[in-house]
């Protein structure tokens, strides 16, 4: 059975995050009260500012690789990733962003040769994901959603060791010659296809569902499915390929295997898995926590679902950095010219 191994840097330390973002923190809450938005350069030289819509694309292009990028919750032009960086945003859940507002990138989002071993955290693309580099690897993206899908292989680029870990993404997703790569807790909203060699969907949720044989959920060969759930009863599961794997999903409907499988819980009516998601694609407002835990249990002993497995749900999806959770800073000094400010920081759990 083909696995795929997890890198130890998915949670960076909060201890050395509260070092690198101390000073940026406070100069990020006063440009907010003063409606800028200021994006944040952390590298061995010190910390560097920028404004204005095209802040993230400014501050990518004067990053050296290793340096760290904070962007704060606004609106700003995506950019082309050309070096190994660390990318903070805000979060873009609405309920754990009011302090802050959601961090939103505007645009496709590229990463280009040696890009390899950049980590990014708690943004909404509304475009792509590209990968355009000869071979872009060792890439984690958590806490992110990208609303029009992504592309592993454009343009003639090669991928190994990509990462997507409690996130969500809508629009098809394409392998190619993409290998290992591990979409694990996350929400999927619409097909995958031409799965390659290493392709390992882990405790995930599938709401694809077209209506038609060919266009399964997830297409290709050498996939590892396993503790997942097929929302929808049309066509689900994998289809044409070989080498294939499912091992303990939950499938709504009348699922196709192509491949080995075994433990999987089929016709489970939709209306009896979440607590609250009667129909349709990812929101906010849903509750995906399952009704009988108990019942559907994953390889590993825990719930299916992305509750269960290596890296249980984070409702909210708060980033690992320091996180603004309240904020309250007064339109005006008092009459000692003293400023009220009221902060709150915290950081996401393990």
């Amino acid at each position: 059975m083909c696995e795929s191994t997890m890198p130890n840097r998915f949670e960076p330390t909060i201890t050395n995050i509260m070092k690198r973002l101390f000073t940026s923190l406070f100069i990020l809450l006063f440009a907010q009260a003063a409606s800028a938005q200021l994006v944040a350069l952390h590298s061995t030289s010190g910390v560097t500012h920028y404004s204005g819509s095209s802040a993230f694309v400014n501050a990518e292009n004067d990053a050296l690789a290793g340096d760290t990028i904070y962007i704060p919750g606004g609106s700003f032009i995506n950019t082309t990733i050309k070096k190994r960086l660390t990318i903070y945003g805000a979060g873009h859940y609405p309920d754990s962003t009011t302090a802050t507002g959601i961090t939103y990138l505007s645009g496709n989002l590229l990463l280009d040769n040696d890009a390899d071993g950049t980590h990014i955290e708690g943004v909404r693309v509304s475009g792509q994901l590209q990968m355009i580099g000869d071979t872009v690897s060792d890439v984690t993206i958590m806490y992110t959603k990208f609303d029009s899908g992504m592309n592993l292989a454009s343009s003639g680029g090669f991928t190994d060791n990509f990462n997507f870990i409690r996130s969500e993404v809508s629009g098809d997703i394409y392998f190619g010659a993409a290998i290992n790569c591990s979409f694990i807790n996350s929400m999927i909203n619409n097909r995958v296809s031409s799965c390659t060699q290493g392709a390992l969907f882990e405790n995930c949720i599938f709401f694809w569902g077209y209506g038609y044989s060919s266009q399964r959920t997830i297409s290709g060969s050498y996939c590892i499915v396993r503790n997942c759930i097929f929302f929808n009863n049309d066509y689900v599961g994998i289809y044409n390929g070989v080498s294939n794997q499912s091992y303990n999903n939950i499938y709504v409907g009348n699922p196709a295997y192509a491949g080995l499988q075994s433990g999987n819980y089929t016709s489970v009516p939709q209306a009896s898995v979440f607590v609250n998601h009667p129909s349709g694609y990812f929101s906010y407002s849903s509750d995906y926590h399952l009704q009988s835990p108990g019942t559907y249990l994953g390889t590993d002993g825990t719930q299916v679902g992305i509750y269960g497995g290596p890296f249980p749900y984070k409702d909210g999806e708060v980033p690992s950095n320091p996180h603004i959770r309240l904020k309250n800073i007064s339109p005006t000094t008092n009459t000692n010219g003293e400023l009220q400010i009221e902060i709150e920081v915290g950081a996401q759990d393990e």
